[in-house]
């Protein structure tokens, strides 16, 4: 009997231990599934943040090119209006240099003329 009482103690002691580490395998198992909820919310929220900020670059990219194709659009209307201007330029120095030879030739001729006066003058 005292066999018996002793292996029913063992065996309750056994079913004791036993439900202690089931008890703490349950706390452990609650403690990992709540920390693997916490680490995917914070790695969930992570990735919403990256793909904001992935968004907000692509917009930012846009907007930069956006800005490129106009300041490009720039340059040609500015090209344009460079050849223009260059070209109303060398329409005015023609016209210029055009008037400056005519004047030097009136000057010429009126030179001429003066000369030829002031001797047809002094022969009288």
């Amino acid at each position: 009997m005292r066999s018996f009482n002793s292996n029913i103690r063992s065996l309750e002691q056994r079913m004791k231990t036993l439900e202690e580490s089931r008890e703490a395998l349950v706390q452990k198992n609650k403690d990992l599934n709540r920390e693997i909820l916490n680490t995917s919310k914070k790695y969930a929220d992570k990735m919403v943040s990256l793909e904001d900020q992935i968004n907000q670059l692509r917009d930012e990219k846009a907007e930069a090119e956006a800005q490129l194709t106009d300041v490009k659009g720039n340059v040609d209307l500015l090209g344009v209006d460079l050849k223009k201007h260059n070209h109303e330029y060398e329409q005015t120095m023609n016209v210029k240099d055009k008037a400056l030879k005519h004047m030097a030739e009136k000057k010429d001729l009126h030179k001429t003329q003066l000369e030829k006066l002031h001797s047809d003058q002094a022969n009288e």
